[in-house]
């Protein structure tokens, strides 16, 4: 294991994780988690966790398309 890792905390933002994975080339990051001990965020974690967020907008998306369609009353 690499001796004093650069490390997330709790409060971090994804973005923010991401960003040190990118700009590192990290595939796992430590987070000091106070209630778990030490808990690993993975590149699997957080393309996991963006993916269900695209879903999520793309169901959004199409649910606000189907309520468009049902309340168009014509005209012009």
């Amino acid at each position: 294991m690499t001796p004093n890792p650069d490390t997330l905390s709790n409060d971090d933002y994804i973005g923010y994780a991401i960003e040190r994975m990118a700009r590192y080339g990290y595939r796992n990051i430590p987070i000091e988690n106070t209630k778990q001990g030490l808990v690993v965020l993975t590149v699997w974690n957080v393309m996991t966790h963006i993916s269900d967020i695209l879903a999520d907008a793309e169901e959004i998306e199409s649910d606000r398309e189907i309520m468009e369609e049902m309340s168009d009353i014509g005209g012009g």
